[in-house]
Order: C-alpha cells, then structure tokens, then sequence
C-alpha cells in the first residue's frame, strides 16, 4: 500500500531521521471537498472559541472555533449538529515568550482544519465534510478523498458526540458528561490492542531495533480501515500510553514499509525522575521518517 502526505508538523524530541511532515509539499489549489478556507475569514474574529490542546509530540497548540450553529448545539452534552454548523482547527507553532520565558506563545499557524456539517452531501463520513489548507490556504499533495477518508476514521470514535472530539472548555468539568460504558464500547471497536509473538514482526523490524523484541501488542480495530500519513503519528501517544502500562513494544502496523513502533529502551539519554525512555519510530513508503527517543 502506498500511504498519502498529510501536512502536519512533526518535531521530534532528540532526533528525527528523513523528512518531516511539514516539509510535505503543498498544491496550488485552495479547494477541498467543496470546502475554501477563504470563505471563512471571520473565524477567530467572529467565532466561538471552544477549546485549546497542545500536542506534546508536535510542540504545536491547536485552538478550536465554532460558528453559531455549531456552538449553540454543542454545549448539549448529546449533541445532534444541524447542517451549516462548522468547526475550524488552527495548528499553530509556539515558542517562549521572552518577557515570561516559562511561558509558550503562538509563533504562527502551521494549518487550518474544517468540518462542515451537511448531512446529504457527506453522507459516506457520517454527514460531516472534512478539509486540510496549510497557512496559505492550499490543500497538501495527495488525494482528497483519502484524507477526508483517514479524518472520518478517527471521529467515528466519539458517535456519542456526532463524531465532534472537542468539547467547550467550560462544561470539561461537568460530572454528568456522558462516558462510562458507552464509550468503553465504541473504543473497544475502533481501537484495542491485541498481544502477538514478537516473530511475527522482528525480522521486518529488525534494522529499526536498538534493543531485542521481546514482546509487543499490535493496535488493531476499524480506524486501520482508512489511514495515511497523519494517523501513523497521531497514534504514537496512544503507543506509548500502552507500552508505559504493558511494559512491553506497541505497533500500529499495516505493511512492512508502513507502521509506527514504540518500544521501552535503556538509553545513554537521561530521563527525568519517574519517566521512562521510549523509542519512537514511524515509517511511510517503506522510509523512516521518525526515529527519535522520548522521556514520558
């Protein structure tokens, strides 16, 4: 299989082999699924902010907007998005502020995120349209159609949010939002970890280990259904939340020249009190495009 290019930023912790994601190229067309970010110039102005996450991995804060639409039906714990409600993600860089140098301060925007909802029109992804623009509004080589693919695979994990991750900051500290069983279930189905002989993979491997396999537990379930670039790195937390509880190697395999592997090391970097070493590697197209340690 050949996996397509999403333009996401990748820094790695100590070392990084191959290109990064954000040195993908871009393409001269500023249309994706029907969607333009340049009929939505309004969106920090205007919009509602919902949330801020900040990856670790990616040293990237992600600042999240909702129209009205979008907004007045997400504050219901169950919500049920009518069409025309729309959602935008801006990626943006961060570096320290000089006058509080503890501190990290957007620096740019990297990329924009849309979901527009239209029920009809996006019916095969669960009725939300998916588009991807760097900061210039252009949309990132590949196809469309794989991208908006891989987006919907991974919001199909919260069906009990109408496939919307982000939730207002404010009710974060709800007691009664919705979770226990119902979503054990869903998760269940989209993502669970299945332990294999480590022979299965240690020849294939083999040349991308520093330390003997002696274990590891492959992530499998529906969202290996849709993948390309980005999804092999934004599983990586969810690899090194297995393995720091398993203790053992996590993979998120779909051929020998497309995976993500996490595996506990002993390494000559010192990790801070109480955190344990990790070795992160992820190749695309039978590349590496990350091979780097992590103190988690």
């Amino acid at each position: 299989m050949k996996i397509k290019w999403k333009g996401i930023v990748l820094l790695s912790l100590i070392a990084v082999t191959g290109k990064a994601y954000f040195e993908q190229p871009t393409q001269k067309v500023s249309e994706m699924n029907g969607i333009r970010l340049s009929d939505y110039k309004d969106i920090t102005l205007k919009w509602h902010l919902v949330t801020v996450r900040y990856r670790q991995d990616t040293h990237e804060m992600r600042v999240v907007y909702a129209n009205d639409k979008a907004w007045k039906e997400m504050k219901k714990l169950k919500p049920n998005y009518p069409d025309g409600a729309i959602f935008a993600k801006i990626g943006m860089m961060t570096e320290k502020d000089p006058a509080f140098i503890s501190s990290e301060v957007p620096s740019g925007a990297r990329r924009f995120q849309l979901m527009v909802r239209d029920h009809k029109k996006y019916k095969s992804t669960q009725g939300w349209g998916y588009a991807l623009f760097d900061e210039n509004g252009n949309i990132f080589k590949g196809k469309p159609q794989d991208q908006a693919a891989a987006c919907a695979a991974c919001h199909r994990i919260v069906p009990e949010r109408d496939y919307v991750f982000s939730r207002p900051w404010q009710i974060q500290f709800s007691p009664s939002l919705p979770g226990g069983d119902e979503k054990a279930a869903v998760m269940q189905k989209m993502i669970r970890f299945e332990k294999r002989e480590p022979q299965v993979y240690s020849q294939k491997l083999k040349k991308h280990l520093t330390d003997p396999l002696k274990s590891i537990d492959s992530l499998e379930g529906e969202i290996k259904k849709s993948t390309f670039s980005g999804t092999f790195d934004e599983i990586i937390p969810l690899l090194i939340e297995n393995t720091k509880s398993k203790g053992r190697a996590s993979i998120f395999y779909m051929d020998d020249k497309n995976f993500s592997l996490v595996t506990p090391t002993k390494t000559q970097e010192s990790c801070e009190s109480g955190k344990m070493a990790f070795r992160i590697v992820v190749v695309l197209n039978g590349g590496s495009v990350r091979n780097s340690i992590s103190c988690q």
